[in-house]
């Protein structure tokens, strides 16, 4: 059975070069940037704003569904081998998310490891779901109702969440690697 046409043709973009451990960080940034998701739907109301976070800010993208508030919301934290990945990188897969599950999606663009030494993107991601809990009538999400979704290494930043300090507040977020199966308090 042959591929689905976008699917091929990222196939096909990854395979054009050498492989990815053996460019330097910025040649593999520069590879990621140009293999975005597939694009996504229109979205009623897309911000990118930065927030504050331990030791500086840290730059989320929030994406509004259509819908009467306050709607639920999800932290979003891209994968890239804690050296790439951005929010530009997974866009198609946060407009997705927002529409087709009626809720305010917050897309992480943590600070990354190569320049940033750990936990800061740990700390970036906790502080952008703290940020929900605090600005939740702000942005007109449910405080009660906040998930926190990783791709790959974001997957591993999501699961995290019990190396850092217990806070008042966050007890309503559940965080998730993709599988439904694999919840924990956040």
């Amino acid at each position: 059975m042959p591929l689905d046409d976008e699917a091929q043709a990222f196939i096909d973009r990854i395979n054009n070069g050498p492989p990815i451990h053996e460019l330097g960080v910025e040649t593999a940034r520069m590879t990621s940037a140009n293999t975005r998701t597939v694009p996504g739907p229109e979205v009623q109301h897309i911000e990118d704003r930065r927030i504050p976070s331990v030791g500086g800010e840290v730059a989320v993208r929030i994406y509004r569904a259509e819908g009467d508030g306050p709607l639920p919301a999800l932290v979003s934290i891209h994968g890239g081998g804690f050296v790439m990945g951005s929010v530009d990188t997974i866009d198609g897969h946060a407009r997705r998310h927002s529409v087709h599950l009626g809720c305010i999606v917050v897309s992480v663009d943590y600070r990354l490891p190569a320049e940033a030494k750990f936990p800061v993107p740990l700390e970036d991601c906790y502080a952008a779901a703290r940020w929900i809990v605090d600005q939740a009538d702000l942005i007109g999400a449910d405080a009660n109702r906040i998930a926190v979704l990783g791709e790959s290494t974001g997957g591993n930043l999501a699961r995290q969440r019990p190396c850092l300090p217990a806070t008042a507040g966050a007890e309503h977020c559940r965080a998730s690697t993709g599988r439904p199966t694999a919840r924990s308090e956040l």
